[in-house]
């Protein structure tokens, strides 16, 4: 049986326990009247316990919108059935929290939007004041904890009640806020809520219309850093008469807010490889583009000069930010207009960025790239049935920082990441663009001086939502491997050789060019087919290929050594060139077998370990044992899609077929 924190169950119901707010009571002498009502009210709730055992805080956040509601409660019809359509507006409505209770960590999240109920707006004429309940939407969630419960929680819904509030100069219009905060039983801690409700029954004359400019196009981006900005969204806003008409009263300020928005750790999936513990909203108001947010600001007033229009702006601190926003004129009559997009018909609750419903991806992008979901990672490559990179398209979506600059990556393209300091690049930047072009994969490269990624640390480690896989960049580097003829090694904790699994790769620059200048003099009086930089290139391509799941072609196996000494027509012996050496005595030594080893199979391939072996050895038909020496090739830049030999290898006086080979069908990115 599953097991759930009790810090859980505690935070739940603190909102029951402490409020401050009483239920609405329908005496005779309190009247509502069948006035209808427009406008917003919001909930703020933050607990904080605090304890030897037990260190929680939870947050709940409602937001509730109508526009020309008349309560469930205000009706004179004498009807026993609540069940209208007229007293319905919109929301949403989240909770979340976190922290330790007994030694056990927890977490409860739970969000929801849509139908709210304003239940009933009470006018007490007799001592002046009003109050107001109103009903969020349902919210849905998870609860999980550290020893491994985990249950559904909710739907829950929350009820606003403000009370006993004294009337202003009209009862066409109720506004205020409201701020308490109530001690827990036995010093336990605080719980705060602060509500804020603007209702007014006045008619409607005007209209505010809600502009955010290039909302079509508009993605988040981030900044350098968690402390810089990046893409800015300017919010145009625009009060005006209804149907055509002049407008009669004026706006005297215009208020925003967020709802809903992202706290994703870091700026992208990678960075800071170790984000700030405080997550700030991914998405802020402020009032100027040429300001920083350093706080949370989901909440935002500005004036109006000429009382029909305001600007502000959203900045982005994230590549892959989200939030609803909503807006409203305060007019001079102290009522307040809730604003549309675009239009007159518009939503009031604004998805920003611009994004089709249950969707965090812009939608420009979405669109872009061929609609995929936000947890799909089906990414192909040639000549491979694998499907994915590790990364789901949200987190292609929302992007990298990637040696100093932030870019997008690619859904329908499979990439993966290398981790190397800015001089092992430059010295290795040819094999990596070798291994590319090769493998039909896109290489990220990351500075790891500029902690761009770390070893052992995911580089899409900083993702809480449509998150699949824990991928990993693999560690390019130069060093020594103890000169025993190993030019470069892939170290895998795991028999599957994928970069998650992947240690680290090391090559060894030094005895590359130790190796390549033997092979030149060895090659003499005839030169060598390739230079010491396409040596060292297809090193780190071959290295990087194991990083990817290739295997060789076959196994290591040489066939000894021969020492003869007399001229025979059972033992012959050519030249690259296919000269019959008869020189003796001749040492013939460095023979591969006939099949399975690892130069067997495609010669084209960087897979291939030529040049590896010296000799060829054959049987001839009358008997004869039959040496060929290795010709001089240029060095293969492919991965190979079969097991055949091809060039000398397609003949039988050199390696024949690869046990392996097919190189392209084995690279795998994840399990």
């Amino acid at each position: 049986m599953k097991k759930i924190s009790c810090f859980i169950l505690i935070t739940i119901s603190l909102g029951a326990l402490f409020s401050s707010y009483k239920k609405i009571d329908h005496v005779h002498h309190k009247t509502g009247g069948t006035a209808r009502w427009t406008g917003t009210i919001t909930y703020e709730e933050i607990t904080i316990i605090s304890s030897p055992v037990m260190n929680v805080k939870s947050e709940r956040h409602a937001v509730v919108s109508f526009s020309d509601a008349l309560p469930t409660m205000n009706r004179d019809d004498g009807t026993i059935d609540l069940n209208f359509k007229d007293d319905k507006g919109t929301g949403n409505y989240t909770f979340h929290s976190e922290g330790t209770a007994m030694g056990v960590t927890g977490t409860t999240d739970c969000s929801g939007g849509g139908e709210s109920e304003l239940h009933s707006v009470v006018i007490n004429e007799e001592t002046k004041t009003y109050d107001i309940e109103a009903i969020s939407p349902l919210c849905k969630g998870t609860k999980t904890s550290s020893d491994g419960g985990s249950t559904d929680y909710g739907p829950e819904s929350i009820s606003i009640i403000v009370s006993d509030k004294p009337l202003g100069t009209t009862k066409n219009i109720l506004n205020g806020t409201q701020t308490l905060t109530a001690e827990l039983p036995d010093s336990l801690g605080t719980a705060t809520t602060t509500i804020t409700w603007s209702l007014s029954s006045v008619s409607g004359d005007a209209e505010l219309i809600v502009a955010p400019e290039q909302y079509n196009d508009w993605l988040p981006k981030p900044g350098m850093d968690e402390s810089n900005k990046g893409s800015v969204m300017t919010i145009n806003l625009k009060l005006q008469g209804k149907n055509g008409k002049p407008l009669n009263v004026k706006a005297d300020s215009f208020v925003l807010r967020l709802s809903n928005t992202s706290r994703e750790p870091g700026i992208t999936i990678n960075y800071p490889v170790y984000p700030d513990d405080d997550q700030l909203p991914d998405l802020r108001l402020i009032l100027d583009p040429r300001m920083e947010s350093i706080e949370e600001d989901q909440y935002i007033s500005v004036g109006s000069p000429d009382g029909s229009t305001g600007k502000a702006y959203i900045a982005s601190y994230d590549g892959g930010g989200w939030t609803t926003l909503t807006a409203e004129a305060v007019l001079k009559d102290h009522r307040h207009i809730k604003g549309h997009l675009l239009l007159s018909t518009g939503p009031e609750n604004i998805p920003v960025p611009q994004r089709a419903p249950g969707s965090k991806i812009a939608l420009a992008w979405y669109n872009a790239h061929g609609n995929p979901k936000d947890l799909e990672d089906k990414e192909s490559s040639r000549d491979n049935s694998f499907k994915g990179d590790g990364f789901t398209v949200y987190e292609e979506y929302r992007g990298v920082i990637s040696e100093g600059k932030f870019k997008r990556l690619d859904p329908v393209k499979k990439e993966i990441g290398v981790v190397a300091t800015q001089k092992d690049f430059s010295l290795f930047s040819e094999g990596i663009g070798w291994f590319k072009n090769a493998s039909d994969l896109d290489v990220i490269r990351f500075d790891i001086k500029k902690e761009e990624a770390a070893p052992g640390v995911p580089i899409n480690g900083n993702c809480k939502a449509a998150h699949y896989f824990d991928q990993f960049a693999v560690h390019l580097l130069d060093g020594g491997l103890g000169r025993d003829g190993t030019l470069g090694n892939t170290s895998c904790a795991n028999k599957l050789f994928i970069p998650a699994n992947i240690d680290k790769v090391v090559i060894d620059y030094d005895y590359v060019q130790i190796l390549h200048k033997k092979l030149v003099d060895s090659a003499k009086p005839e030169a060598l087919k390739f230079t010491v930089k396409e040596y060292l290139a297809q090193t780190v391509a071959h290295e990087l290929g194991h990083s990817v799941n290739i295997d060789h072609h076959g196994v290591d196996h040489y066939n000894g050594s021969y020492d003869i000494t007399e001229v025979s027509d059972q033992i012959r012996i050519f030249d690259r060139n296919g000269n019959l050496i008869i020189k003796r005595p001749l040492l013939i030594k460095g023979i591969g077998d006939s099949l399975n080893t690892v130069e067997s199979g495609v010669m084209s391939c960087m897979i291939n370990y030529y040049p590896f072996y010296h000799w060829g050895l054959t049987i001839g038909a009358d008997g004869a044992t039959i040496f060929n020496k290795e010709p001089l090739l240029p060095l293969g830049r492919v991965f190979c899609t079969s097991k055949n030999g091809t060039g000398v290898n397609a003949t039988k006086l050199y390696f024949g077929n690869a046990k392996n080979g097919d190189c392209m069908s084995q690279i795998q990115l994840r399990n």
